[in-house]
């Protein structure tokens, strides 16, 4: 746990502010993007700071996160975590050749995606090499 930056997109206030709490609260530093186009701005701005994105799918306006991840994921690889509401079938749909990390619904409990998260940090390929050092 801790020790890492996330990109949270969300565009609905109350989800990312309740999203950033709980992560910070488990030592993660926390930064957040309405919409798609702010999320690729940031990672743009901030060139390997990032460690992983939760993504919301429906961003409301501008690109919504699976045509962001696309754009991000063009430029580099980037752990995202697909975070949603919607059925698996449209996420599966809408993500479709998408390389992440995965979902998570949107009304899971707070212990489902911190181990959501923590997975997907813990495949980065930097994590294994961490966890051979420290061997």
């Amino acid at each position: 746990m801790g020790n890492h930056t996330i990109l949270i997109v969300e565009d609905e206030a109350i989800i990312a502010a309740a999203e950033s709490q709980l992560l910070k609260t488990r030592g993660y530093e926390v930064r957040t993007a309405p919409g798609g186009d702010e999320a690729i701005a940031a990672v743009r701005s901030r060139p390997g700071e990032i460690d992983l994105i939760l993504m919301d799918i429906n961003l409301g306006r501008g690109k919504d996160g699976a045509a962001a991840a696309r754009e991000i994921l063009r430029e580099g690889s980037m752990p995202i975590l697909f975070v949603s509401s919607l059925p698996e079938e449209e996420i599966a749909a809408r993500t479709k050749g998408i390389s992440s990390c995965g979902t998570v619904s949107k009304n899971a409990g707070d212990a489902e995606l911190l181990a959501a998260v923590e997975a997907a940090l813990a495949r980065r390929p930097e994590s294994a090499q961490v966890a051979a050092l420290r061997a």
